[in-house]
C-alpha cells in the first residue's frame, strides 16, 4: 500500500478547462474552487426552502435541506480526517483523502432533491413519468452540469464581452453548469445506472438521466484514467461513500431529534417500538441479511442463526437505550421528574416499560 495516492491529473479536469491562474491562486486547490462555486450557487441557497422533515414556519428549530447539508458536510469531513489519521499512522506515504472535496460533495448532495424527502420525489416522478420521470440524485448531477448558469462549453464574444450561449445553431447543448472538476462530479454520482428516457414501468429508478450519459462516461474516463477500459462494476469513489455514510448518520439522528422536539415521538414510545415485534423483526431481518449476506430463515433456523438473530435484536435495544441516555443528558432533566411523568401514564403497558426504562437510564447515568 506504500505510495498510494487517491488523485491524479484527470481528477482535476473539467468539461471546460480554466486558464491556469498561476501563483496568484496557488493558495487554493481546484476542489476548493469547486467548494466556492457550490456555496455561491442559487441552487444551494434554494435548499433553505426545502423541508427536511417538518415545516420551519412555526419554529426556527427544525432543520431544512440547507442545514442538513451543512451537518452532513461536517460529519463527512470528520470521517475523512479520522481516516487520514488512521491511514497516515500506518503508512505516511498513503493518501490523504482531500477533505475539501469531501465537504464540497456533501454540500452538493441534496441540490436536486425536492421537499418531503422520498415522498416528494415519488410524487414528482409520478407526474413526470411520461416525460422520463424524476430522480433526486440524477437531478443533482443535472443542476451541477447543465442548469446552473456559470459556464458554457463554447464561449462566444460579442463587442469584446463574453456572450453566454446555451445552445448551438443545431440545437446542441452547450451548457457546462458550474463546470466542476470531474472528481467532484464523480462524488455526486451516487448510482451508476442510466435511467431510460421512456419506461413501461412507473417504478422510480435510481441513477442518472439518459441526457447525461455521455458526460458520465467522460467523468469515468477522466477519474479512472488508465483503468477505464478494464473497469467493471459500480463506479463509486471513496468521497461519495463517505458522504453517503455521513448522510445516513445525519438524517437518522437529527430527524429523530426534530420528531422529539415536535412532540411526534417520545423516549418511552421509542422503546415501545423497539419491543414491537411487527417493527423489530423486519428491521433485525434486514440487519441479518446485511451481515450474513442471506435472508434469515423464518422456518427451522439453525441454532447459529437463531443466536445471531437474537444478538442483533439485543444490540438494537441497547442502541436505543444509549440514544435515550444521551437524550436525558441533553434535555437536562432529572431522572426523578421523567420517572414521575412516565409512571403517571394511564396505560399499564407504558407504566411497566417506564419502570424498565428509568432503571436502565438511571444505571447508565450513574455508571
Amino acid at each position: 500500500m506504500t505510495g498510494v495516492s487517491f488523485y491524479h491529473p484527470g481528477d482535476y479536469g473539467r468539461v471546460m478547462e480554466i486558464p491556469d491562474p498561476g501563483v496568484t491562486e496557488a493558495y487554493r486547490s481546484p476542489f476548493r474552487r469547486d467548494y466556492a462555486r457550490i456555496v455561491h450557487a442559487p441552487a444551494f441557497r434554494r435548499l433553505q426552502r426545502k423541508l427536511q422533515l417538518f415545516p420551519g414556519d412555526e419554529s426556527d428549530f427544525f432543520r431544512n435541506r440547507l442545514t442538513h447539508s451543512a451537518e452532513v458536510a461536517q460529519i463527512a469531513k470528520s470521517i475523512a480526517i479520522r481516516l487520514n489519521h488512521t491511514l497516515g499512522s500506518k503508512d505516511p506515504d498513503c493518501g490523504p483523502i482531500d477533505t475539501d472535496l469531501v465537504e464540497t460533495i456533501s454540500l452538493a448532495h441534496d441540490l436536486g432533491h425536492p421537499p418531503f424527502g422520498h415522498t416528494g420525489e415519488a410524487a414528482l416522478h409520478k407526474k413526470m413519468h411520461k416525460a422520463g420521470g424524476f430522480e433526486g440524485n440524477a437531478q443533482t448531477l443535472r443542476i451541477l452540469t447543465r442548469l446552473e448558469k456559470r459556464q458554457t462549453i463554447q464561449e462566444h464574444k460579442r463587442d469584446g464581452a463574453i456572450d453566454f450561449v446555451e445552445f448551438g445553431p443545431k440545437g446542441e447543448d452547450l451548457r457546462a453548469g458550474l463546470n466542476l472538476c470531474f472528481r467532484t462530479l464523480a462524488g455526486v454520482l451516487k448510482y451508476d445506472k442510466p435511467i431510460p428516457r421512456i419506461s413501461d414501468s412507473e417504478d422510480l429508478r435510481k441513477g442518472y438521466y439518459a441526457s447525461e450519459a455521455v458526460l458520465v462516461e467522460q467523468i469515468k474516463k477522466a477519474v479512472l484514467g488508465e483503468h477505464y477500459r478494464k473497469f467493471r462494476g459500480d463506479f463509486e469513489v471513496i468521497e461519495m461513500q463517505i458522504m453517503d455514510l455521513a448522510d445516513d448518520i445525519a438524517y437518522s439522528t437529527y430527524d429523530f431529534e426534530d420528531a422529539l422536539k415536535a412532540g411526534f415521538a417520545s423516549p418511552l414510545e421509542l422503546l415501545m417500538q423497539v419491543n414491537n415485534e411487527e417493527i423489530r423483526y423486519p428491521v433485525a431481518a434486514k440487519l441479518f441479511k446485511t451481515q450474513v449476506k442471506r435472508d434469515y430463515p423464518k422456518e427451522n433456523p439453525a441454532q447459529e442463526d437463531k443466536a445471531r438473530f437474537a444478538e442483533i435484536q439485543k444490540r438494537m435495544t441497547r442502541a436505543v437505550l444509549n440514544v435515550l441516555k444521551d437524550y436525558f443528558h441533553e434535555a437536562d432533566r432529572s431522572l426523578e421528574e421523567n420517572e414521575r411523568q412516565a409512571l403517571s401514564d394511564p396505560d399499564p403497558e407504558k407504566r411497566a416499560l417506564a419502570v424498565e426504562l428509568c432503571a436502565e437510564v438511571g444505571d447508565g447515568v450513574k455508571g
